[in-house]
């Protein structure tokens, strides 16, 4: 199960994160997503934003979990024989994940992940022998309840707490990437081919990145079997949240004063028999929620981050002069101001705290010869404004498209530009740092952007599907057989 929030996802990923756990801010998108393949990780954040809704729904029925995985067991019907699944040959099988969310009046939220799982292989064993609790420390704490391993006749063997080691998280050592990202990582005492292994992790924030706000979104494990999978989360009652959860409704609860949202189901195909669970496109979270009412709201929260950091200031007025000086028109003024931000600054994120959304100042930017994707498009915005030109931050994800039904910062991971042009806008991603004028990498293209003007409500708008020049070209050769020279095979072009 991987679960996002304010802080971002746990596995790395490039682009750029957005929040601590897709702990993923706007820094060319690494999503912390799964540092382990089942480590199910909660990252939350932000504040609750008071408004009143909801009377208690009768809890539905519990949600349906797997039978025995043992291949040799059998089930019987009006006696009949029926053979159950048979997952011998995975890995391991996870018998229960929970994870347990719970958000306070101020904003402030502890969560809770647990796990139980048997190990069934050697290769079951070296992804389970060492596991990794991911969190943003700036942000929050991360705390090792407990790592137990339960062997076949019942011992139980505790790994001690001296095994509990704070890394630096794999991406600010693998990429351009500086970040209070950490990781709590676990070698596991005992385990062995047989054996049963549970943990639990506790995480809680000390630091809220929107006061008055949260957001979170929760994916089930489809890379194993499993059995019992189960998301909860709690806000106090009366409090606004807008849930999105086509495929697997909630159960409601009151309770204690508390609104609890519960989602369970089961995953029961796997990979030891050579399937891949995992699906070739990114798919859509199981379960988002926000506590936005719309995108407007989004954009004008996002707009206060960023918008100051973008007025130009001597320094950045100056080289806007200077890189113009020739220009004869405001297109051209545009290419020269982008040629600059995207081929002299070199991408290098910087990711701690609210930086995680916020910008340096153009001013800082400029200094500095790089920058991630929203200090990048700061400084070619301060650019433009210097020679008359608007140019407004445009939120993208560069995996799933945007459900414009959950209003949810979580969804996006990138930033671009728009330039308004006529009806419509003109999109520039200076991130690549090679890209033709333009130009938006496939990930990008036909995609639903957050565009925030600097007046004026933020909308959803498709960027263009198609590259703005022509990239491809189709050859034709007609011939037969070995001929003179003036009857050869001839080939022409025929652009496509």
């Amino acid at each position: 199960m991987e679960a996002r929030g304010q802080a971002g996802r746990s596995a790395l990923r490039l682009p750029d994160a957005i929040g601590p756990h897709r702990v993923v801010p706007f820094t060319r998108r690494f999503r912390l997503i799964a540092t382990a393949a089942l480590l199910l990780t909660a990252a939350v954040f932000g504040q609750t934003a008071a408004a009143a809704q909801g009377a208690s729904q009768p809890q539905a029925q519990q949600g349906q979990t797997a039978g025995n995985f043992n291949s040799s067991s059998k089930a019987s019907t009006s006696g009949a024989q029926s053979k159950p699944p048979d997952f011998s040959t995975e890995p391991y099988v996870l018998l229960f994940t929970k994870a347990r969310v719970a958000f306070q009046g101020d904003g402030s939220y502890t969560s809770e992940i647990t796990l139980r799982a048997k190990v069934q292989s050697a290769a079951g064993v070296q992804q389970l022998g060492v596991i990794n609790a991911p969190y943003a420390s700036a942000t929050s704490k991360m705390e090792v309840m407990y790592v137990k391993v339960t062997k076949p006749d019942g011992t139980v063997v505790t790994t001690p707490t001296e095994n509990v080691l704070e890394m630096p998280a794999p991406i600010t050592q693998q990429a351009p990437f500086y970040s209070d990202l950490k990781v709590q990582q676990v070698a596991v005492k005992g385990l062995a081919v047989g054996d049963t292994i549970e943990y639990q992790f506790r995480e809680k924030s000390i630091k809220p990145i929107d006061p008055g706000q949260f957001w979170y979104d929760i994916n089930f494990d489809k890379d194993a079997v499993a059995l019992d999978q189960e998301a909860e989360v709690s806000v106090p009652q009366g409090q606004y949240v807008k849930t999105q959860s086509p495929s697997l409704q909630p159960t409601l609860q009151q309770k204690d004063g508390r609104t609890i949202y519960t989602w369970k189901t089961a995953h029961l195909e796997g990979t030891g028999a050579g399937k891949d669970a995992t699906p070739d496109t990114p798919q859509q979270p199981l379960m988002q929620i926000s506590t936005f009412h719309n995108w407007g709201e989004v954009g004008a929260w996002f707009s206060g981050l960023t918008m100051p950091q973008a007025v130009p200031t001597p320094d950045v007025r100056a080289k806007a002069l200077e890189l113009t000086r020739e220009a004869k028109t405001d297109q051209e003024k545009i290419e020269a101001l982008y040629d600059f931000v995207s081929t002299k600054y070199r991408y290098i994120g910087i990711d701690f705290g609210i930086g995680r959304y916020q910008p340096h100042t153009a001013s800082e930017v400029l200094a500095n010869d790089y920058g991630d994707c929203k200090d990048k498009h700061t400084l070619l915005a301060a650019l433009l404004a210097a020679v008359g030109i608007k140019a407004y931050p445009a939120l993208i994800s560069t995996g799933t498209d945007v459900d414009p039904e959950i209003p949810s910062p979580a969804q996006f991971d990138h930033v671009i530009t728009a330039v308004p042009q006529g009806q419509g806008y003109l999109f520039l991603d200076t991130t690549p740092e090679v890209a033709p004028f333009g130009y938006l990498i496939a990930a990008l293209r036909d995609k639903k952007t957050l565009v925030i003007p600097g007046q004026g409500t933020a909308t959803l708008v498709q960027t263009p599907g198609d590259p703005p020049f022509q990239s491809m070209f189709a050859f034709q050769s007609d011939g037969t057989g070995i001929e003179p020279a003036s009857s050869r095979p001839k080939a022409s072009a025929l652009p496509k």
